[in-house]
């Protein structure tokens, strides 16, 4: 039969096992730490979506005008910004106009 002795083959056995159960023991450490990760995440502010564009012209006595994303006009003369709501509220108060009538009717209006 085999020159290792029920003992030496039991030993072997044991050190198998604990590298099984060091391993099992990181990937348990690694999942803890994605977990922790995941929930940092979920619970850090979430950036305001960018839901207007603003065409902003190359001549500064010129009025920045304002679009919704989804907006079909284009102005691929001017300089293009997406922007968020916020961003377009401090615009308009700043005198930047809404540029259509879809845009100005739109509900979710700065």
């Amino acid at each position: 039969m085999s020159d290792l002795s029920r003992l030496d083959l039991l030993r072997f056995l044991e050190r198998v096992q604990k590298q099984d159960l060091a391993r099992t023991r990181r990937w348990i450490q690694e999942e803890q730490q994605r977990a922790r990760a995941e929930a940092q995440r979920a619970a850090a502010p979430k950036a305001e979506p960018k839901t207007w564009r603003a065409y902003v012209p190359a001549d500064a006595r010129q009025t920045v005008e304002l679009h919704r994303v989804e907006c079909r006009i284009e102005h691929p003369e001017l300089d293009t910004r997406e922007i968020t709501a916020t961003e377009a509220r401090k615009l308009r108060e700043m005198g930047a106009e809404m540029s259509c009538q879809q845009c100005q009717a739109s509900e979710a209006a700065p």
